[in-house]
Protein backbone atom coordinates (compact mmCIF):
# COMPACT_ATOMS: atom_id res chain seq x y z
CA UNK A 1 0.00 0.00 0.00
CA UNK A 2 1.31 3.30 -0.94
CA UNK A 3 0.09 7.08 0.17
CA UNK A 4 -1.07 10.20 -1.09
CA UNK A 5 -0.36 13.47 0.67
CA UNK A 6 -3.01 16.67 0.78
CA UNK A 7 -2.97 19.71 2.68
CA UNK A 8 -5.67 21.65 3.18
CA UNK A 9 -5.03 25.84 3.17
CA UNK A 10 -7.99 27.54 4.87
CA UNK A 11 -7.18 31.58 4.95
CA UNK A 12 -8.39 33.29 8.18
CA UNK A 13 -10.08 36.88 7.85
CA UNK A 14 -12.02 38.34 10.46
CA UNK A 15 -15.86 38.69 9.87
CA UNK A 16 -15.73 36.25 6.88
CA UNK A 17 -16.63 32.47 6.81
CA UNK A 18 -13.11 30.80 6.27
CA UNK A 19 -12.45 29.49 2.90
CA UNK A 20 -10.31 26.47 2.25
CA UNK A 21 -8.75 24.89 -0.37
CA UNK A 22 -7.20 21.04 -0.78
CA UNK A 23 -4.47 20.48 -1.85
CA UNK A 24 -3.28 17.19 -3.58
CA UNK A 25 0.54 16.42 -4.36
CA UNK A 26 1.59 15.72 -7.36
CA UNK A 27 4.86 13.97 -6.44
CA UNK A 28 3.47 11.15 -4.72
CA UNK A 29 2.48 8.38 -3.92
CA UNK A 30 4.93 7.59 -1.49
CA UNK A 31 5.56 4.37 0.27
CA UNK A 32 5.58 4.81 3.68
CA UNK A 33 3.61 7.37 5.86
CA UNK A 34 6.30 9.07 7.21
CA UNK A 35 7.52 9.86 3.41
CA UNK A 36 3.94 11.41 2.78
CA UNK A 37 4.48 13.06 5.93
CA UNK A 38 7.29 14.55 5.46
CA UNK A 39 5.53 15.89 2.24
CA UNK A 40 2.76 17.64 3.67
CA UNK A 41 4.94 19.78 5.54
CA UNK A 42 6.99 20.67 2.71
CA UNK A 43 3.96 21.50 0.57
CA UNK A 44 3.14 23.51 3.76
CA UNK A 45 6.16 25.40 3.62
CA UNK A 46 5.30 26.39 0.20
CA UNK A 47 1.77 27.02 0.34
CA UNK A 48 3.30 29.29 3.46
CA UNK A 49 5.29 31.03 0.71
CA UNK A 50 2.98 31.49 -2.17
CA UNK A 51 -0.30 32.12 -0.08
CA UNK A 52 0.07 33.48 3.04
CA UNK A 53 2.85 35.88 2.57
CA UNK A 54 2.03 38.03 -0.39
CA UNK A 55 -1.68 38.09 1.03
CA UNK A 56 -0.84 38.78 4.60
CA UNK A 57 -3.63 36.88 5.63
CA UNK A 58 -2.72 34.18 8.41
CA UNK A 59 -3.68 30.65 7.41
CA UNK A 60 -3.86 27.61 9.22
CA UNK A 61 -2.99 24.16 7.57
CA UNK A 62 -3.80 20.43 7.80
CA UNK A 63 -2.76 17.17 6.22
CA UNK A 64 -4.20 13.90 6.06
CA UNK A 65 -2.35 10.77 4.18
CA UNK A 66 -4.55 8.50 2.84
CA UNK A 67 -3.44 4.94 1.50
CA UNK A 68 -3.70 4.80 -2.16
CA UNK A 69 -3.75 1.87 -4.91
CA UNK A 70 -1.71 4.18 -7.48
CA UNK A 71 1.85 2.91 -7.71
CA UNK A 72 5.05 5.33 -8.95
Amino acid sequence: MMFSTYVMACALIVGQDTRCTEFEDSYGPYYTEGECVARAVEMREDLIIHLAEPSGIPHIFQYKCVESEKSI
